[in-house]
């Protein structure tokens, strides 16, 4: 099993040094044959994360299994959620079915987003994420209706694995400034 993992970035350089070992060490440590991939957003405008996961996708080695995964937040080694296993890192092809997705997020959200786990088979039924989205919020929503949508079920083990929001198994970084560009817009899109 190939696993890429992808990570929309722009102007977070103090995250992406914790990140990138944090990752790599969690994944290393379990054995998981793996590839990060930074898509870095040049330039001023808004943020489009859809857009970056999409080119990232594109230009992949076609691995079996891809993570969305924010640069704010890497699983912590030794807490039973974060186990590869239940966490969906590892062994994804024994009870990962190709259409099936994993999100960290809570069930009652309805959000695909943060840290999401997704066949290649199952990313190419929803036709990747959606690059209307400029700015901050609901391009997550619109992922996880798009899986819906097309039959993809959310795995409920892998979102029990964020409660509450993954503060005792994750270490999240400080989100920086800026984060709220495009919201009221992208609402109004949704």
């Amino acid at each position: 099993m190939k696993l890429g993992i992808l990570v929309p970035y722009r102007d977070r350089a103090d995250q992406l040094k914790k990140f990138i070992p944090g990752l790599s060490d969690y994944l290393v440590s379990y054995d998981i044959e793996f590839e990060i991939t930074i898509i870095h957003q040049l330039g001023q405008g808004p943020f489009n994360r859809g857009k970056l996961l999409n080119v990232g996708y594109l230009n992949s080695p076609n691995p079996d299994y891809f993570i969305f995964h924010d640069v704010d937040i890497f699983p912590i080694r030794g807490t039973k959620d974060t186990e590869p296993d239940h966490f969906g890192y590892h062994g994804m092809p024994n009870y990962f079915p190709t259409d099936h997705a994993r999100s960290i997020a809570k069930p009652a959200q309805k959000v695909a987003g943060c840290i999401v786990a997704v066949s290649n088979h199952a990313l190419r039924d929803v036709n990747g994420h959606s690059n209307s989205y400029w700015g901050w919020g609901y391009e997550d929503m619109d992922f996880y209706y798009r899986l819906r949508h097309a039959e993809i079920r959310i795995d409920e083990q892998g979102k029990r694995s964020s409660k509450p929001y993954g503060r005792k198994w994750f270490k999240w970084l400080d989100k920086g400034s800026g984060w709220v560009d495009g919201y009221e817009r992208n609402q109004q899109l949704f």
